[in-house]
């Protein structure tokens, strides 16, 4: 990038014709909301954010809205992490969604949803996501009826004409790489294959990536954890034992246990009691996650899939599964670390390429980095 703008929260900043404000969002930590406004036409990003109360208040005042970019996804993320211990979501659009659009009242909403599609024989594939499309212009063509939906996939354009919004030509810079116009079918009755059977579909690690796997266990993952900071209200804030398995591609788990102590693992496959926290993942995707930035999504991760002591069971009814041991050494403070993994892959494939084409490949490496 040759020009970087921050954005002050409230304080509009003009670029081309385009006066652009921030808004903040319901996770002021992560998330703005962005208003765009050019050509007399008042448009509101509401996508990968939520509105919070206060600036619903304020965003009210902004109207009218001509159009709705809006995030209608209900990402199950967490609950196919433990799915026996979740049940079925409701693929209804929540109530506090309707409100919100009702009161914004847009003349038009593009409706947005990643809905990103994981392995064929993935089970992830029917339930990640239970809103559809479908489903949500049901919903808003019977509450706000006045309102428009406008689906834009890929490579689509939208073009206003008048007082209507109509599709254009497609980019000629965007070649979509298969059928964009799908839809997810989220399917609540199949039941999530053992952690067994999903670590079959996985190749085998050689030696070396092996060696990655053990050594993390039985001295990363303690480091790693050790360094953070203790969490008063955790499930961990108190003495527990946690049992970490870790599949092969044969569908074998070796077992390392664990005790914790207020956020400090102070004995490793030591004297430990009965499990009171269960983790099981594949060697294949730990690796992934230690080398290559693998996310959370798409780890095939299993938490507290077991039945503990009566005891047990009442204590983690309120256990936040992100308190997973083996969730915050691999993720906790991280950022990006996909994108990172990804742009040294591309590097070390354009210094590859630069041996036989050196021009290009030096000029594609310059801009990678």
């Amino acid at each position: 990038f040759h020009q970087v703008i921050p954005l002050t929260l409230r304080q509009p900043i003009e670029i081309g014709g385009f006066e652009i404000t921030a808004w903040q969002a319901l996770d002021s930590d992560v998330d703005c909301l962005l208003q765009i406004r050019a050509d007399g036409r008042n448009v509101l990003n509401v996508v990968d954010s939520w509105i919070d109360a206060q600036t619903m208040d304020q965003l009210l005042l902004e109207k009218p809205w001509d159009l709705l970019l809006w995030p209608f996804q209900t990402l199950r993320e967490l609950e196919v992490l433990s799915p026996s211990r979740h049940p079925a979501s409701t693929c209804e659009i929540p109530p506090e969604w309707i409100l919100q659009l009702k009161a914004l009242s847009p003349k038009a909403i593009v409706p947005s949803s990643c809905q990103f599609i994981h392995e064929e024989w993935s089970w992830y594939n029917q339930h990640m996501f239970p809103i559809s499309y479908r489903q949500f212009s049901l919903q808003i063509e019977t509450e706000i009826p006045a309102t428009e939906i406008l689906r834009l996939d890929p490579s689509k354009t939208l073009t206003w004409e008048n007082e209507c919004l109509v599709y254009g030509l497609p980019l000629p810079w965007i070649l979509p790489s298969q059928e964009q116009d799908v839809d997810y079918i989220y399917c609540s009755s199949s039941s999530a294959p053992p952690m067994a059977e999903i670590a079959n579909k996985f190749p085998k690690l050689n030696a070396n990536e092996e060696e990655v796997v053990r050594r993390f266990c039985e001295q990363g993952l303690r480091e790693s954890y050790n360094r953070m900071e203790p969490d008063s209200i955790s499930y961990f804030s108190q003495r527990r034992f946690w049992r970490l398995l870790v599949y092969n591609q044969l569908g074998q788990a070796r077992q390392y246990d664990y005790c914790i102590d207020s956020y400090k693992i102070i004995c490793v496959d030591g004297e430990t009691g009965p499990a009171e926290w269960l983790t099981e993942v594949l060697a294949y995707k730990l690796h992934s996650a230690l080398v290559h930035g693998e996310s959370l999504t798409s780890m095939y991760l299993r938490i507290n899939e077991t039945q503990f002591s009566p005891q047990t069971e009442a204590q983690l009814s309120s256990a936040d599964p992100l308190d997973d041991p083996l969730i915050r050494s691999l993720f906790h403070g991280v950022f990006g670390a996909y994108q990172a993994a990804q742009l040294k892959r591309i590097e070390s494939r354009n210094k590859h390429f630069a041996k036989k084409i050196p021009f290009k490949a030096s000029y594609s490496d310059k801009i990678c980095r």
